[in-house]
């Protein structure tokens, strides 16, 4: 249920948009934060310290937006799981950086590690710009969320990073074999996912 509710209802049935589509579901943004979050934890804190953060993301980001936008797209609110439209899109950023202003406050008040607390606060500052975007063009979250991600891992790990950006890079080509952005919006998308990931 939740990876048809993640696309359009219509599945693609040629066998490029099929292995598109899959590759755009593993990811999806939801998805890609978890598993990072997870990774960087395991990888850099203690066992609490990871625990507590994925559980924290999950239930005042993740869930969230999760029953947020399925419902509305099972009501007909918005066209699909993604907002794939830019003017309804325009409807979600505001809840978005309400619930990510949300974690970076609880980040900061219980005073989790200060690398954390910056991704956390950088990665909000890429939505506000991407909702400015938004205005004009709808930028790629798959695309921001993805490489801000691949940034977040060069910083610490240049190798491992470097080994993860054609998974970025692929992941944004998916979005474009599914036609859920133009070219534009995939740069637009991409660039601010590296700036602000390289920034976080």
């Amino acid at each position: 249920m939740l990876r048809i509710s993640m696309e359009s209802s219509n599945v693609p049935s040629g066998r490029l948009e099929k292995i598109a589509y899959r590759i755009s579901i593993i990811g999806h943004p939801l998805v890609t934060i978890s598993v990072f979050v997870l990774i960087y934890g395991y990888l850099f804190y203690d066992v609490k310290t990871t625990i507590s953060a994925f559980l924290l993301i999950v239930f005042v980001v993740i869930m969230p937006i999760t029953i947020n936008n399925y419902w509305q797209a099972k009501k007909g609110l918005i066209t699909n799981f993604d907002v794939s439209d830019r003017k309804q899109r325009a409807t979600l950023y505001p809840y978005l950086l309400l619930l990510m202003a949300v974690m970076s406050g609880i980040l900061y008040y219980y005073n989790y590690p200060e690398s954390m607390r910056h991704g956390v606060l950088f990665f909000f500052f890429m939505l506000l710009v991407m909702s400015i975007i938004n205005l004009k063009i709808k930028a790629s979250l798959h695309a921001a969320s993805s490489f801000y991600i691949c940034m977040m891992i060069i910083k610490v790990n240049p190798i491992a990073g470097i080994v993860a950006l054609p998974f970025s890079v692929v992941v944004a080509w998916s979005r474009l074999v599914l036609k859920r952005h133009t070219l534009p919006e995939i740069i637009a998308g991409s660039a601010s996912g590296i700036l602000f990931g390289l920034l976080g």
